[in-house]
């Protein structure tokens, strides 16, 4: 027999949780493309960049991006304006996986 807190507990019929990802049919960027974006759009990315866009998990997108070819730097900041209560990492895309002035092709 349940107790009355078990009862209260039951996750039979709540809400399934909604997703942040993208579908493919969405025209919303999915997270990965939003930190692609956000590097190739500055010269280096403060890593609290990514969190004030709301991406607390970029770096298992930076590594993803890395695995698929892009070269992808880490340095430690040390910009003024930034202001770090330990170590600010900037980011920065060196290079893409393919030659962009042919589309892709090698």
């Amino acid at each position: 027999m349940r107790t009355d807190h078990e009862q209260r507990r039951s996750h039979e019929g709540a809400p399934k949780a909604v997703t942040t990802t993208a579908t493919p049919n969405s025209s919303r960027p999915t997270q990965r493309q939003r930190v692609l974006t956000m590097l190739f759009a500055n010269d280096e990315t403060c890593g609290s960049t990514f969190y004030r866009s709301y991406l607390p998990r970029f770096s298992v997108w930076i590594c993803e991006l890395r695995k698929d070819g892009y070269v992808i730097t880490k340095r430690p900041g040390d910009r003024p304006e930034h202001e770090h209560e330990g170590t600010g990492w900037l980011y920065r895309l060196e290079a893409l996986p393919y030659d962009p002035t042919t589309g892709g092709a090698q």
